[in-house]
């Protein structure tokens, strides 16, 4: 068997912001109506893009404030008309920034806000009842730039250098403890930090198929259902809690690359 741990550099980790677990976009629906917010829901429970989604909904503006805060949000369904002394859209002015990466897409009854809102960034403007057609293309235009957002390079720090790593380079990423282990080409580079965290800034190629281990399903080319062989000969394990979702994503991701 070949071996591929020839050198294993120390880097100290890097902070990224909190996605859905294995990469999976993350979408917050805010909207204080719960009728409205269980419509929209099921609007995109019903989009081509389900199961690659994490949806929840959110009615009180303190809860956003707190997940936009601690946690990160990839696509955020607003509503204008949230209730509170200000409105979405000065909610978004005031506690979504541009560094924060969150694609908007704003949701109201009302046509008048239509100008209004390009005083923010966001991605779509839907105008209630929300046509599936029309979420579906605002979906698909915030995971296109979400997409393009964590295909590019990003930097580790070894000692007292940083250095610049492709994601489609790396193989697969190991956990043990608090080390992570990051497989790129013939070298094994470590870091101090917790692999949900650090998969939040990989691609959506990427799927954690066990709690210590997450693999680059373009590097995959036989998968059992308590394994992953790679093109390099390893052999990465399937956790048995993870089997249905890591052979959905890898159907999905075959599908999407033809």
């Amino acid at each position: 068997k070949t071996a591929f741990f020839i050198s294993c550099e120390f880097q100290k980790p890097v902070q990224t912001p909190m996605r859905g677990g294995g990469g999976t976009p993350r979408v917050v629906i805010f909207d204080d109506n719960s009728v409205q917010a269980q419509d929209l829901l099921e609007r995109v429970n019903q989009s081509r893009f389900v199961p690659e989604l994490l949806v929840e909904i959110v009615s009180d503006s303190a809860d956003l404030k707190h997940i936009l805060s601690m946690q990160f949000v990839d696509i955020l369904l607003m509503d204008i008309n949230i209730g509170d002394e200000m409105s979405g859209i000065e909610f978004i002015q005031q506690y979504v920034t541009s560094q924060s990466h969150t694609e908007v897409i704003y949701v109201t009854g009302f046509d008048e806000y239509h100008s209004k809102v390009y005083r923010t960034t966001h991605t779509g403007f839907l105008l209630k009842p929300v046509k599936q057609a029309d979420l579906d293309e605002a979906l698909e235009i915030a995971l296109r730039r979400i997409e393009k957002t964590r295909e590019k390079p990003f930097l580790i720090q070894i000692g007292g250098r940083k250095k610049k790593i492709n994601p489609s380079v790396l193989r697969y990423v190991e956990s043990h403890r608090r080390i992570l282990r990051l497989h790129i080409g013939d070298e094994c580079l470590e870091t101090y930090e917790q692999l949900g965290v650090f998969m939040q800034q990989l691609p959506a190629s990427f799927v954690q198929c066990h709690k210590s281990y997450a693999v680059n399903m373009a590097y995959i080319d036989e998968l059992t259902r308590t394994e992953a062989v790679l093109l390099t000969g390893e052999r990465i394990p399937v956790s048995q809690s993870r089997t249905r979702s890591v052979h959905s994503a890898f159907e999905a991701y075959v599908a999407h690359s033809i």
